[in-house]
């Protein structure tokens, strides 16, 4: 009996250790070119640098090549404002091939302003970080684009990761359920045994 409860004891632990959750932490910042109107910011070219990156993305911040500091280049990808969730509006991979992410899912503010130079565009809202080797977790964004067009992105994990998909808490239930029943069998057979 002390048996099946040690299996049971120790199974519970290694399934909850396998549905942990490993959130996405910190932040990261890229610039880029845009053009933007009251609709739609288009990203030309299509590419952005990083420049600062905190956390878990702390591996995509920029590098010292020799004696010179070397940033990693990310795809931006134009959207219209009404059609933005859904839109992954930058990725990028490190050296070691790992890859980060950002999806939309909700755009919060749209603002067209002007300064001395011209208009200005501020945009804010919500979305989902990816990055290799952690679970998808729940962001926010902000987005300014200058009157030359200069665009420059703040991106920050809210470190709380997405509910586990479903065949996680499968496998929890799972491991707890065959150790339940390995330790029913075993009480069986000592009683058989008596």
């Amino acid at each position: 009996m002390r048996l099946a409860s040690y299996l049971t004891t120790v199974t519970l632990f290694a399934c909850t250790a396998i549905a942990s959750a490993s959130p996405i932490t910190g932040s990261v910042s890229v610039s880029g070119n845009d053009t933007f109107d009251s609709s739609q910011i288009n990203f030309s070219p299509n590419t952005g640098v990083v420049y600062q990156a905190s956390g878990t993305m702390s591996t995509f911040a920029p590098i010292t090549v020799g004696m010179i500091s070397a940033d990693y280049i990310a795809n931006l990808t134009s959207f219209t404002f009404a059609n933005a969730p859904g839109t992954t509006i930058f990725s990028v991979q490190n050296i070691p091939g790992q890859t980060l992410a950002f999806t939309i899912t909700n755009l919060l503010t749209h603002t067209i302003g002007s300064d001395a130079n011209g208009p200005t565009l501020s945009l804010s809202g919500t979305g989902a970080f990816g990055e290799t080797g952690f679970d998808t977790t729940s962001g926010i964004f902000s987005l300014t684009s200058s009157s030359a067009g200069i665009t420059g992105f703040q991106l920050v994990s809210t470190a709380s990761a997405v509910t586990p998909e479903p065949s996680s808490i499968a496998l929890l239930g799972t491991g707890i359920l065959g150790t339940g029943i390995l330790g029913m069998v075993g009480l069986v057979r000592r009683r058989l045994k008596a």
